[in-house]
């Protein structure tokens, strides 16, 4: 078996060099305060909560290794690499401490071309590993973000979105906003990288 990052020889998906490489361009071990008003890990104090003014917070940049294996998450569907990319919001998820995940559907043209959705399948691994359910409930149709089920107890959840990638932030908001005018929630939006 062969690093996906380096093509050296490896037991894992990544060597270690590699894994050092991903682990030092994390945001995650950045966020060790918590914020005042929400109580929810930030980066500095001195500069305003990302979840309070924008209910977002990404784990690393989207460049070197992480965008290639994004890119690579995008275009095979291979189960190590979700079991790693899911590992590695592991820690930064308990700080968060959700009681339910719901993916950030990929476009329809994407899955049609995939054959599957990304971030479903991300969602599934981060949910196994941490023992918090997934609820696929939203699909990109025609371009629009369509709730599938209006049926859901989620009263007083902490609920995060989970996202690959945000660049716009144009896909994500639609689908806090159909979750707030359906539900009533107003969801946290978790991502691999921001760009």
């Amino acid at each position: 078996m062969y690093c996906i990052g380096c093509d050296r020889i490896s037991d894992e998906l990544l060597c270690p060099s590699c894994d050092g490489k991903i682990q030092a361009g994390s945001y995650a071990y950045l966020y060790d305060r918590r914020c005042p008003d929400c109580h929810l890990p930030i980066f500095d104090s001195a500069y305003p909560c990302s979840w309070c003014t924008d209910g977002r917070i990404g784990w690393g940049g989207y460049e070197g290794l992480l965008a290639r294996l994004l890119t690579l998450h995008k275009s095979r569907k291979d189960r190590r690499l979700v079991h790693y990319l899911a590992k590695l919001l592991v820690p930064m998820m308990n700080m968060i401490a959700p009681d339910l995940f719901i993916p950030v559907p990929a476009s329809e043209g994407g899955c049609r071309q995939r054959g599957y959705d990304q971030m479903v399948l991300f969602s599934k691994e981060l949910s196994r590993q941490m023992g918090i359910p997934s609820r696929p409930v939203l699909i990109q149709k025609k371009g629009a973000i369509v709730l599938l089920t209006r049926n859901m107890r989620i009263e007083n959840k902490r609920i995060v979105l989970l996202d690959d990638i945000y660049t716009t932030g144009k896909t994500s908001s639609d689908c806090r906003k159909i979750l707030k005018e359906t539900w009533g929630i107003d969801p946290f939006v978790v991502t691999i990288a921001e760009s």
